[in-house]
């Protein structure tokens, strides 16, 4: 008996029904443990609406209203045949045996069915995936890794993330925690025996482990380095921008620095990218990506009688400038650029209980055709 395939279809002869699709603008949402932003993106690549506002905290039934009503601003459209698709980056992930929430910091979506319940609520389908997954994919297929076989893309805000792609595709594994080097232990035991280091260890994590290394690199743990120093809780944002760095906002950003070298380091002996790029609020202290790669090639594996081996590069996002209507490429903007690519698809082709990860390789195709179109219109 012969097998029936399917016919091969080239992408300018698919269905009008996916073209139309495609042509829809498409609204992104980062979802933080800070602020939250929506912004919806025009087939030309225009960002036609922008909010941001405070992530609700606390309450998830009170987040589930703030996010129902951010996307009824930015698509009042009461038709559902013209309802922008939706996307949302989330700290964590979607756990394959349950479909709920799991591994966030943003501790009320633990043990949530937040596509559902939001879907419910919007009376549309919601995709979601990890924010550290879609920034590395979104700086391996179009951003500064688009030239590197390696990408480690790195979050440094609220909580610590990351994510790996190697050939422009995520790496995913079967408990949706690839790249998530923020819960791995800190190895103080690797600090230079002079190094001044004042601050108390055993910082709690709300993952149930003691000093994992986003309790030190988060803003949060910017905010308790500082404090311990001062007396004074100020934010992150608030110690490392002031103009003038006063001596205990210099020590914290060297200790900061020092410490973020160190937790990297293990990351370069484990894959070695080409690559690492930065992401995240933290990421845009000044600074701060030359005050690591100072510090780390002494960090990671080589034998000290060899010829000193090239360091990965570490940047953070350049400027969209590709794509007319977008600022800077921040977290932000990264996030929801994978995503306008992601939520083209029908729902029937995104199961819910996938992990984010496995759910960002389905859709890797489209992504890369849009790159593609996108390449070949700036040609």
């Amino acid at each position: 008996m012969k097998s029936l395939k399917e016919p091969s279809v080239a992408p300018d002869a698919r269905p009008s029904q996916d073209r139309a699709q495609t042509a829809k603008a498409r609204i992104g949402i980062d979802l933080g443990g800070t602020k939250t932003e929506v912004i919806c993106l025009e087939p030309s690549g225009h960002i036609s609406y922008q909010n941001r506002f405070p992530t609700p905290r606390g309450h998830y039934p009170d987040l589930l209203e703030a996010l129902a009503k951010a996307i009824q601003l930015a698509d009042p459209e009461p038709d559902p045949r013209l309802m922008k698709p939706i996307g949302i980056g989330t700290p964590g992930a979607v756990s394959k045996k349950t479909g709920l929430m799991k591994n966030c910091n943003t501790t009320e979506l633990n043990g949530q069915n937040l596509a559902a319940d939001l879907s419910r609520l919007v009376s549309r389908d919601v995709k979601i995936a990890n924010d550290a997954d879609c920034f590395t994919l979104s700086e391996a297929l179009d951003g500064r890794g688009q030239d590197h076989n390696c990408v480690f893309g790195v979050i440094l805000g609220t909580g610590v993330g990351g994510g790996i792609a190697v050939n422009q595709s995520l790496l995913a594994g079967p408990n949706a925690i690839t790249g998530e080097w923020g819960h791995n232990a800190l190895p103080f035991d690797r600090l230079r025996p002079d190094t001044d280091f004042p601050w108390p260890r055993g910082r709690s994590c709300y993952c149930g482990q003691i000093d994992c290394i986003e309790t030190w690199l988060s803003g949060d743990g910017v905010t308790q380095s500082y404090e311990v120093l001062t007396g004074e809780r100020w934010t992150a944002a608030e110690i490392f921008d002031k103009p003038n760095r006063s001596e205990a906002t210099q020590k914290t950003f060297d200790q900061y620095s020092q410490l973020c070298a160190l937790a990297l380091s293990t990351v370069i002996n484990l894959i070695d990218p080409d690559i690492i790029v930065l992401g995240g609020g933290l990421s845009n202290t000044p600074g701060l990506c030359q005050a690591v790669e100072g510090q780390w090639a002494t960090l990671f594996f080589q034998t000290r009688s060899q010829p000193a081996l090239p360091a990965p590069g570490m940047v953070t996002p350049a400027a969209f400038e590709a794509q007319p209507g977008f600022g800077p490429r921040d977290l932000r903007a990264l996030q929801s650029s994978i995503f306008f690519r992601l939520a083209l698809r029908p729902a029937a082709t995104f199961h819910q209980n996938r992990c984010a990860a496995g759910a960002l390789l389905k859709f890797l195709p489209i992504a890369r055709a849009d790159v593609a179109d996108r390449r070949r219109t700036q040609n």
